[in-house]
């Protein structure tokens, strides 16, 4: 299967479906370094696969042991860790059976956060790193580099890729929201993170001292001297 096949069929699918046995990090296959080959990965969105093999098409990458190849819609595709010359060929039958077995990203052991992690589109060829503060960079694959100039496809693929992925993307969570749980205690509850669920989210409990100071503040109790005040304030002064 060629790149530009394997971008149709992930283009022709839900971009938000998980895919159990999926790929990810595009790279020269050391079978053959004109050729791409993707890294397996778990549970990644069909959206990420595919921001992935847009990135990889017009992109320039280094060898295994020197020279530099730039893949085309044109090269063939390969499933290999990088530095694996004993990969398997990325045919039509693997992505398909790849694709079958997606789910919905709100089944049963759903999505993990997506990490928007993409290149620069007018950076570097090599790195996608803007040219203003590039100067000589070290990357995994094309080695220490000077800035490139990337082609104007690869500019197109790179925005297409960034698309894709923030549409693949979960949703934003600011673990700032409280729910409550009974603590039979006669008590109101015992509050928790409403994002992630749990009692001592880090994020959750700084967001929610500060607003409780605020609260106090607005309600005219020294958050300094709280006896006497709890969730609610006091009697006299509730917030």
């Amino acid at each position: 299967m060629t790149l530009d096949n394997l971008i149709d069929a992930l283009t022709a699918v839900d971009s938000t479906l998980i895919v159990p046995d999926g790929f990810t990090n595009p790279h020269s296959y050391r079978g053959y370094y004109d050729e791409v080959a993707f890294e397996p990965a778990h549970d990644v969105t069909a959206g990420a696969m595919l921001a992935d093999a847009l990135a990889a098409r017009g992109a320039t990458y280094t060898g295994w042991k020197g020279g530099e190849y730039t893949m085309t819609g044109d090269t063939p595709c390969w499933l290999a860790h990088e530095g694996s010359a004993g990969g398997e060929a990325l045919d039509e039958d693997r992505v398909r059976r790849m694709l079958a077995s997606a789910r919905p990203a709100d089944a049963a052991g759903g999505a993990e956060v997506t990490i928007l992690d993409f290149a620069e589109p007018s950076g570097c060829t090599h790195c996608g790193v803007p040219k203003h503060h590039h100067g000589l960079r070290g990357h995994h694959t094309a080695g220490l580099h000077a800035w490139g100039k990337p082609a104007q496809q690869q500019i197109k693929d790179r925005m297409r890729a960034r698309r894709a992925a923030r549409q693949a993307a979960a949703p934003t969570q600011y673990h700032a929201r409280t729910a409550w749980m009974a603590d039979n205690t006669g008590e109101d509850g015992i509050p928790y993170c409403a994002d992630c669920g749990t009692e001592g989210c880090r994020q959750w409990m700084r967001t929610d001292t500060r607003l409780t100071k605020r609260r106090m503040e607005l309600a005219g109790i020294n958050p300094k001297r709280r006896s006497g005040a709890g969730w609610g304030g006091v009697e006299s002064r509730p917030f």
